[in-house]
């Protein structure tokens, strides 16, 4: 009663109506709002205000999100898709199931020592995506490509390659 549910990313009209309908006949009438395009600088600040997450991305980019909802440290209910993502930092669940969904949310929200051992496990799993950590990923990757090139070509003049 006290809590919003925030839904963001695409949905089809027809499932927007339908959890519209829903939400007034339990009693949630204007306790869902609907934000179907987050931009990605909104993420950590939509992130820091919830009191959990459930990424249904299915893998086929990289869930921003989930990495947001780590570092806000607002327990995650995730797909196996992105369970390389979330680390141990999330109950990973399959999204069709729902009785699978409300029993980790109600975990989430009711048992104290599992939602704390998530903020911990999401607290070291976020580390992976600190900024200058990728950066320096990055810089290395390049560098490794850069000196394979370099020495292609010095085998080449060399007319060993």
């Amino acid at each position: 009663p006290h809590m919003h549910l925030v839904l963001t990313g695409n949905a089809e009209r027809k499932y927007l109506n339908e959890i519209n309908r829903l939400s007034h006949a339990i009693g949630m009438g204007g306790k869902i709002i609907y934000l179907p395009t987050v931009r990605t600088a909104f993420l950590p600040a939509l992130m820091a205000n919830s009191k959990m997450c459930v990424a249904s991305t299915t893998g086929n980019s990289f869930p921003y999100s989930v990495i947001y909802s780590q570092c806000a440290l607002a327990p995650l209910i995730a797909t196996q898709q992105i369970a390389d993502v979330t680390g141990d930092g999330a109950i990973i669940t399959n999204l069709d199931d729902i009785d699978a969904i409300a029993k980790s949310i109600d975990t989430i929200l009711n048992d104290e020592a599992k939602r704390n051992e998530l903020i911990e496990a999401e607290r070291a799993n976020s580390k992976r995506f600190e900024l200058k950590k990728l950066a320096m990923a990055h810089q290395q990757i390049y560098q490794d490509v850069l000196t394979e090139l370099c020495k292609k070509q010095i085998l080449s003049d060399r007319g060993l390659y």
